[in-house]
């Protein structure tokens, strides 16, 4: 129900044996916070029970958040960084800079310098080329790469959910949210450092996926940091690419765009921060969306060329 305008229930559904999905008589707004209220209490089968006049928030807005080719920091020169690195208010600045996914493979006889893939199994280019799996003075294997990427979130931080479509990694990883571990791929259980191997072997790196609870997760900007460990100290190659959607309550209100000329540069933001920027040469389409920059929000590109439209699609 929305206290102002409700929705009338006409089904719901056990999935999975635990999500419920209701159908409505009519489409919920996306710029409303809708909430379940159980009007009696409901018990599971082990005698758990859900009492009357629980309000639940309903979470089923799917919005972009990270995309598969998004503009990742990273810093893979063997160095130990510790622990403050996946921190917020770390500073990222003097990393290097490349669109995902990344990818690099070891020195063989048959190509003596580090390379890369054109394109990953699943089909996906990669994006950026580490081209490095010893330390700057090639005198040791590193055992750890670090990745850090910013996001803007304005929707419900407290209700939403983070739905990661896919990660792909190899060997192992550990995700952090502002500082605040999600997630671990890989690695055994407890303290992870630079030194800590991942504890299975990935052949081929294919997609995994997970839905989480968004710890750490605020309305405004987000940090998202990414550990990703080798199985050995003489595996073959690293891979990394993340893509991350949020199912939210609502998007709170509908976007509204800006832009400013400056420097011959034109740049577009909009608030709340939701949705995926498209942009097209014609009011009436084809709208295509705009790749990713770092930061997606405000995006800022050359003010040359045609004519060109800028709208924010959301769900």
């Amino acid at each position: 129900t929305n206290e102002l305008n409700p929705l009338n229930i006409m089904s719901a559904i056990i999935e999975s044996e635990t999500n419920v999905v209701l159908t409505t008589t009519d489409p919920r707004d996306p710029t409303r916070r809708y909430i379940v209220r159980v009007a009696s209490a409901i018990p599971d089968v082990f005698g758990n029970e859900l009492p009357a006049n629980t309000l639940i928030p309903v979470a089923s807005f799917l919005v972009d958040v990270i995309s598969s080719s998004n503009s990742w920091r990273y810093e893979h020169s063997g160095t130990d960084l510790g622990t403050n690195w996946a921190n917020a208010a770390f500073s990222d600045a003097g990393w290097s800079n490349g669109p995902a996914p990344l990818d690099v493979f070891r020195a063989t006889a048959d190509r003596p310098e580090p390379h890369c893939r054109i394109e990953l199994p699943i089909g996906d280019p990669v994006g950026t080329c580490l081209l490095s799996l010893s330390n700057a003075a090639g005198t040791a294997q590193i055992s750890a790469a670090y990745f850090r990427t910013r996001f803007y979130f304005s929707g419900d931080a407290a209700h939403s959910v983070l739905s990661v479509q896919p990660i792909i990694v190899d060997d192992g990883a550990v995700c952090y949210l502002n500082g605040t571990e999600l997630f671990r791929l890989g690695l055994p259980d407890g303290p992870v450092s630079y030194a800590t191997l991942a504890n299975r072997t990935v052949g081929i790196a294919m997609p995994e996926f997970r839905e989480l609870a968004p710890r750490g997760l605020v309305q405004g900007e987000n940090v998202l940091a990414v550990e990703v460990h080798q199985d050995s100290l003489l595996s073959a190659d690293l891979t990394f690419g993340m893509t991350v959607k949020a199912f939210v309550p609502s998007v709170v209100e509908a976007p509204r765009l800006s832009s400013a000329l400056s420097g011959g540069n034109i740049t577009i933001s909009w608030a709340p921060g939701v949705g995926r920027l498209q942009s097209a040469t014609e009011i009436g389409g084809r709208w295509d969306d705009v790749p990713p920059s770092d930061p997606p929000n405000p995006h800022t590109e050359p003010a040359t060329g045609a004519l060109k439209f800028f709208r924010v699609v959301v769900p």
